[in-house]
């Protein structure tokens, strides 16, 4: 063989999969799934972004019952468009409870049935980690890692604006 030329089994197997990654079905599933994200972002960006951020967290396999019922209550906090959410640590660990969403007891309780702080802290770290929050100014902006809008997708980094305030007027 001689320098530079490519074995025919493994050129072969480029073009192999080559076909397979261009099919006609893997082209159209490719379309649909960038359909869906555009769907899930335009959605994400309105009226009802709320309901659809809880949507995608629930159908997302990333997250335990615990995170999930965490970005919950963050997301009540927040206003309907996923900006301005400020609720402290403190607040999520009075809210959260002590049942799991699938029955069972959940471990580091007080006598109230409520979770301690240090495990809110672990939640919201593990949240952190995983790529559905970041630590915004005193509140929390709500995201979405990869493959959660849809296979493929690139993440969602929530919302942009962070004040209730209206923008001031032209001065005459």
């Amino acid at each position: 063989m001689t320098e530079g030329t490519v074995p025919i089994g493994i050129a072969l197997a480029e073009q192999h999969a080559d076909l397979v990654a261009n099919s006609f079905g893997a082209v159209k599933q490719r379309e649909r799934h960038e359909d869906a994200a555009a769907k899930h972002s335009a959605t994400l960006a309105g009226e009802n972004a709320a309901a659809r951020y809880r949507k995608l967290a629930l159908c997302s396999p990333l997250l335990t019952d615990a995170e999930f019922r965490v970005l919950c209550l963050i997301v009540e906090k927040a206003d309907g468009t996923l900006a301005n959410s400020f609720a402290s640590v403190g607040w999520l660990q009075r809210n959260l409870g002590g049942r799991s969403a699938r029955g069972r007891r959940v471990q580091h309780t007080d006598a109230n049935g409520r979770r301690g702080v240090r495990a809110s802290y672990k939640v919201v770290a593990n949240l952190e980690a995983k790529g559905f929050l970041r630590r915004h100014r005193r509140g929390w902006q709500l995201r979405l890692p990869k493959n959660v809008l849809a296979p493929g997708a690139v993440e969602w980094d929530g919302p942009q604006n962070w004040s209730k305030r209206q923008p001031r007027g032209e001065y005459a």
